[in-house]
């Protein structure tokens, strides 16, 4: 069908259009006044090392970026991070900066 805009759920996607990402995405959002602490349950979890911190993580802008790489005008900043690239470069995330 010309100009279809849904995806038809009884078709199989082609691997070639998948990728994975592998992180989960953690917002917090806490109305804090400057002399209030963290929560008592924010503090291990912050000190665990399993967070990696992305100033204004986009989900749009990374689908965006590894789904449809030469039509972006510009990677994101988080592409190129040392600690998050070679997990991004192993989704089969083919962007021209994921090749370096």
């Amino acid at each position: 069908e010309q100009g279809r805009r849904y995806r038809d759920a009884a078709r199989s996607i082609p691997s070639s259009d998948l990728t994975r990402f592998p992180f989960a995405v953690l917002e917090l959002k806490l109305a804090l006044a400057e002399a209030d602490d963290l929560p008592a349950w924010l503090r291990p979890v912050l000190a665990s090392g399993a967070l990696a911190p992305v100033h204004k993580f986009s989900k749009f802008v990374h689908g965006c970026a590894v789904l449809l790489p030469d039509e972006v005008q510009a990677m994101p900043y988080w592409v190129d991070d040392p600690a998050l690239a070679p997990s991004i470069r192993a989704t089969g995330a083919s962007g021209a900066s994921l090749l370096r």
